[in-house]
C-alpha cells in the first residue's frame, strides 16, 4: 500500500526553523528546535481527509514550560507542505484558540 510521503528535511518559509520528518506508514515523527522552543511532533494520516493529523509538544527553553499543540499536515507536492495549529492545550504563552499557518519547503 503507498501512502503520501512527507518524510525528509523541511524548512519552514516563515520563520526558517528546519525539521526532519520520519515517517513509518501511516505515522510521523520528528523533533526539531528554535532558539527559543523544542518542539517533538507525532501524527497520523487521517486517510478519508488526505492529511495528517497531528500533536506537538513545545517546550520553552528558558522556563522548561510545556504547550501542546493540535493541528494538520497538508502535503503540496513534492517540494512543498503546510501546517496549520489549530489550538492548544491553553498552557504557557499560548491561549488555547491559537492558530499558526506555516509554509514549508523541502531543503
Amino acid at each position: 500500500m503507498s501512502y503520501i510521503n512527507v518524510a525528509g528535511k523541511w524548512k519552514s518559509l516563515g520563520n526558517g526553523v528546519e525539521m526532519e520528518i520520519q515517517q513509518d506508514g501511516t505515522k510521523i515523527s520528528s523533533s526539531f528546535a528554535s532558539p527559543e522552543f523544542a518542539h517533538k511532533l507525532v501524527g497520523e494520516l487521517n486517510s478519508t481527509r488526505g492529511y495528517f493529523d497531528y500533536t506537538v509538544a513545545r517546550k520553552s527553553v528558558k522556563t522548561g514550560c510545556e504547550t501542546v499543540m493540535t493541528g494538520r499536515l497538508r502535503f503540496w507536492n513534492e517540494t512543498q507542505l503546510a501546517t496549520d495549529v489549530e489550538g492548544t492545550d491553553g498552557r504557557c504563552d499560548l491561549p488555547a484558540d491559537f492558530k499558526e499557518h506555516l509554509i514549508w519547503s523541502r531543503s
